[in-house]
């Protein structure tokens, strides 16, 4: 008996002579199937552009003061990448009520 439901038959579209093919699938988009690479390739040119943004994010909130773990993690862990609160000033039992205004609104873009 192949690998499948608890009814015992085969999943659809698995072939049961061939155990590495259970449970395989091709990413697809508008129908076409995606190449391994393609994804990949794809959002590599985004990084260098990305840095930048965090580079220069971090250079105007830290022109405030604060120490370097609220910079770092307020300015690009908490609002660019959205991840939640940041650490030391920007907990989770903070607020951004201690930034600038030039520095609230890079948060915001």
């Amino acid at each position: 008996m192949s690998r499948g439901s608890s009814t015992g038959r085969p999943c659809p579209g698995a072939a049961a002579d061939d155990p590495s093919q259970i449970g395989v699938a091709s990413s697809q988009m508008d129908g076409k199937t995606l190449e391994s690479g393609s994804v990949l390739q794809n959002t590599l040119p985004i990084w260098p552009f990305m840095c930048w943004i965090y580079a220069a994010s971090l250079l105007i909130i830290s022109l405030d003061g604060m120490d370097l773990t609220t910079s770092l993690t307020t300015a690009i862990a908490a609002t660019i990448n959205n991840i939640g609160p940041g650490l030391e000033l920007v907990g989770p039992m903070g607020n951004f009520d201690c930034f600038s205004f030039l520095s609230k609104i890079v948060m915001i873009f």
